[in-house]
């Protein structure tokens, strides 16, 4: 299966709640070498033909990284742990998954 096979969807608006007083995150570019380069001048055009990602200008910005899979090629990883220092979190919890199974497995529902 391709990226062009994986359409965008709009089916679900995602809002981030900033902090009021968060100022834009703008951490200071990586260097990277040549085979992460390589890597994402692979990677970032398909994914832009795709619709995944668009080019634009922002007051934030976070790092792109590329840390390796067991077979040798890389992951395209982006790091937004300093994004979600200013951002408001979610009031609810998530589902213990756990228990879901557990109820599942024994006919429990709700």
């Amino acid at each position: 299966m391709s990226l062009e096979d994986l359409p965008p969807t709009d089916l679900v608006e995602h809002n981030i709640n900033l902090h009021a007083s968060a100022q834009p995150v703008n951490v200071p570019p990586r260097r990277y070498s040549q085979k992460h380069i390589r890597h994402a001048a692979k990677v970032f055009p398909s994914m832009q033909m795709a619709g995944i990602i668009c080019a634009g200008e922002s007051p934030w910005c976070a790092n792109t990284l590329f840390p390796p899979k067991p077979n040798g090629e890389f992951r395209t990883v982006h790091d937004f742990r300093p994004v979600n220092s200013v951002t408001i979190k979610s009031a609810y919890p998530l589902h213990d998954l756990e228990a879901d199974i557990d109820d599942l497995a024994y006919g429990r529902a709700g």
